[in-house]
């Protein structure tokens, strides 16, 4: 599959407040011809509304959001925003392919680190999966090795300056004896699903060397492990 996206970040800046309005858009060509693509709108770093390409329609995130998608869908024709991720867009995609095609086929696998934060509200364990590529990731919190916690937060994935991608999975819990948490992460990059429970984190390093005229890089795996205080 291949993607291009288009980003817009616009500034307002008021009397004493600064903020942010954020639109991704993008659309996908997949192997088997097929074509796809989304728009997510973000406000200062929040998600706020995607559009529903099928039903030509945006959609709220988050319930304050819904006054804002109601704004939207009356005054504003999704209709050209459809046009454009199906045929705009993978045209200049269909362009450019022939020049990043190796570029799609890199793969970088993650980078895992697992912590807590302690609030009024109760304990919330934080899964942070960083360094990897493409941008395509699942991220979920498994309890006892077998329940899935779902968040309460939307996880967003977040490009990196080296063109990498991170995403932070969080999760509030209730303390309890005996019971066991682990992050799992499913990449393409991975032969299968890797596995950090809370109270180790997961780094490759890579490190690279001559050999007879040749360089090789070398990949390394460190793990390392804390206890939480009880």
């Amino acid at each position: 599959m291949c993607r291009v996206f288009e980003e817009k970040i616009l500034f307002s800046r008021g009397d004493r407040d600064t903020h942010i309005y954020q639109s991704r858009l993008a659309c996908e060509l997949h192997d088997d011809g097929t074509i796809g693509g989304y728009q997510e709108i973000a406000f200062d770093g929040k998600a706020l509304l995607i559009f529903d390409k099928e039903n030509v329609t945006y959609v709220p995130v988050t319930q304050e959001a819904e006054i804002v998608a109601q704004l939207w869908n009356k005054h504003y024709d999704s209709t050209n925003t459809k046009l454009y991720m199906e045929n705009d867009c993978i045209e200049h995609l269909k362009l450019y392919l022939p020049y990043i095609s190796t570029d799609l086929e890199r793969k970088v696998p993650p980078n895992v680190k697992v912590s807590n934060s302690e609030s009024e509200s109760g304990t919330k364990l934080h899964c942070r999966v960083y360094g990897f590529y493409p941008r395509d990731v699942e991220v979920k919190w498994i309890k006892n090795g077998r329940d899935e916690i779902h968040s309460e937060e939307a996880a967003q994935i977040l490009p990196n300056p080296d063109g990498t991608y991170q995403i932070r999975v969080s999760v509030g819990v209730t303390p309890e004896g005996g019971a066991t948490y682990s992050c799992h992460i499913d990449h393409s990059s991975l032969e299968k699903p890797l596995v950090v429970k809370f109270g180790e984190f997961f780094v490759l390093l890579f490190s690279f060397y001559k050999q007879d005229s040749t360089v090789l890089m070398q990949v390394s795996v460190c793990f390392a492990y804390w206890h939480s205080p009880q």
